[in-house]
């Protein structure tokens, strides 16, 4: 599954959609198996921030590139970028600041989002251009 946060039956719906109509079972005869197949392969959400823990999968974007540079339960900080999108933060005069309360997952109580003024731009399209210096 290349997104995990994706509710079950719309992955499901979305694979078996192209396969001609031959014995596939409806959805609701395999909910309980394919819940717990996707509950081995997602960690647990944890209870305090002291209990997070980011590794493998969870710690790259969907391409496979490390996307956790930091994180530090003590604070409460994880922080994930693209080495190419903290050089270009550094190169950067002016910051923005966005964040939020009601959409921020369990156990953080924040999400925080850094965009900056770069290449004459302020979203990230001019540090994606070229994402093969990453």
């Amino acid at each position: 599954m290349r997104d995990p946060s994706q509710p079950i039956k719309r992955a499901y719906d979305s694979v078996v959609q192209g396969w001609p109509n031959q014995d596939i079972p409806p959805f609701n005869e395999l909910r309980s198996q394919l819940h717990r197949s996707r509950v081995a392969q997602c960690p647990l959400i944890p209870r305090r921030v002291d209990d997070v823990q980011i590794v493998g999968t969870w710690a790259e974007s969907w391409d496979g590139t490390q996307r956790l540079q930091r994180l530090n339960n003590r604070r409460g900080v994880a922080l994930f970028a693209s080495p190419r999108e903290l050089s270009a933060l550094q190169q950067c005069e002016t910051l923005f600041f966005d964040r939020t309360f009601r959409s921020t997952p369990a156990p953080y109580a924040q999400i925080v989002r850094i965009h900056g003024f770069y290449e004459d731009r302020w979203d990230d399209s001019a540090i994606r251009q070229d994402e093969s210096v990453v």
